[in-house]
């Protein structure tokens, strides 16, 4: 028989299910998912309204449409807990460190994932659309690479499944080795800002100023990311992702240019030699949210095919001994 070890998957969870009476109402949601999931897990409990100093129970919230704005509001007080809010969301996410995934409570203002009401007033009318709470959704621009999903949904035996096993995929790999990432810039300056910001993310950096360069590092060194400037000095940052594809298949590629064109973005993808591309200048949060989503991919494809490896040997095992 094969035996799998897996490792405790770190999961974000709304307090109010199974955890304590938190919501708005004094109540707490049963879940029995939740509930038999918690002793295989490490779960990170968190009420956000509370965190932001509301009490228990308290005057339901709102989300209002000002304008472009989503505005967290409490009809019954008038006050706007938006800034509260993302506030608590950005020191929350600072202090989190490594996570697998996260379990919200559906419907919430602050923390539902999706068909959250939104209205066009504080005073009592119809919803005018529906959305993610303002919490859940700095989660999904943040995390979108992890497993993320409501309780309610999760009462779905295939979202469950889906879930579970994108959750304990990345909890795997996680507790393997560092990523290696190797990034291809001709600009000094440019590359040792990458390598400092993916080097503080936890990442194994190496860096190339050439095209040559980093094809000859690929060849001596094995890479899970490689992510390369379009315009080198030398060759283009394409022939380095699609040399980087022949000599390490498995890798992801991303692509940095403020060059892109409908053409080369298609052809690219046609010939599956980019994972992803990035836009110059390039945004701090948009480069580390992209790295972590092709290697999040990359990670679950190997892990499929790692399994699916063993199941194929245990097949031929079994013809064997007949």
């Amino acid at each position: 028989m094969i035996v799998l070890k897996w490792p405790k998957p770190r999961v974000v969870i709304s307090r109010c299910i199974e955890f304590e009476h938190v919501r708005y109402n004094g109540q707490i949601i049963s879940s029995d998912f939740v509930k038999g999931l918690l002793p295989h897990i490490d779960a990170v409990p968190i009420c956000p309204e509370v965190e932001i100093g509301l009490g228990i129970p308290r005057d339901s919230l709102r989300l209002v449409k000002q304008g472009d704005e989503i505005r967290l509001l409490q009809p019954a007080t008038k006050m706007d807990y938006t800034e509260k809010m993302n506030e608590f969301t950005y020191h929350f996410f600072s202090n989190l460190g490594e996570v697998d995934g996260f379990i919200l409570r559906s419907g919430s203002p602050s923390s539902g994932l999706t068909r959250v009401k939104i209205y066009a007033s504080i005073e009592k009318s119809p919803a005018i659309g529906r959305g993610s709470g303002l919490f859940a959704g700095k989660v999904k621009e943040k995390y979108g690479h992890l497993a993320i999903e409501e309780d309610l949904r999760l009462k779905q035996s295939r979202i469950r499944e889906h879930f579970l096993r994108k959750l304990y995929t990345l909890a795997s790999f996680r507790e393997m080795k560092k990523e290696r990432i190797l990034i291809v810039e001709d600009h000094k300056d440019s590359l040792d800002v990458c390598i400092s910001l993916l080097s503080a993310s936890g990442y194994e950096v190496k860096g190339a100023q050439s095209g040559i360069e980093a094809i000859g590092m690929c060849q001596n060194c094995e890479f899970d990311l490689v992510l390369s400037d379009y315009r080198l000095g030398d060759i283009t940052g394409l022939e380095v992702l699609e040399k980087s594809k022949d000599i390490m298949p498995a890798c992801a590629t991303v692509m940095m240019t403020a060059y892109a064109t409908n053409d080369l973005i298609s052809s690219a993808f046609a010939a599956q030699t980019v994972s992803a591309f990035l836009l110059k200048p390039l945004n701090t949060e948009k480069l580390l949210s992209t790295v972590r989503s092709c290697l999040a991919r990359r990670s679950f494809k190997r892990r499929i095919s790692e399994i699916s490896g063993m199941k194929i040997r245990r097949a031929v095992a079994d013809i064997e001994n007949l």
